[in-house]
């Protein structure tokens, strides 16, 4: 499942992503495999995606979530 799938307030767990050129940039931003993140708020039409990882909210484009997979319990 992608990042950009997950619905508000659900919750995944960060998987390995492909390597791509986001991939040190996500890393950066905490953005590592293991860690849950959950979807806090998304704009319409395929705008940003308001993201939870630990105590830090970010901001994500909807093409760059599409790259990310994550793992649903």
């Amino acid at each position: 499942m992608r990042l950009s799938d997950l619905k508000i307030g659900e919750v995944g767990i960060l998987d390995i992503f492909p390597s791509s050129y986001l991939h040190h940039r996500l890393l950066t931003m905490g953005l590592t495999p293991g860690k849950k993140v959950s979807i806090v708020r998304r704009l319409p039409f395929r705008g940003n995606l308001y993201v939870k990882i630990g105590n830090r909210k970010l901001a994500l484009r909807f093409k760059e979530a599409e790259h990310i997979d994550v793992m649903t319990k």
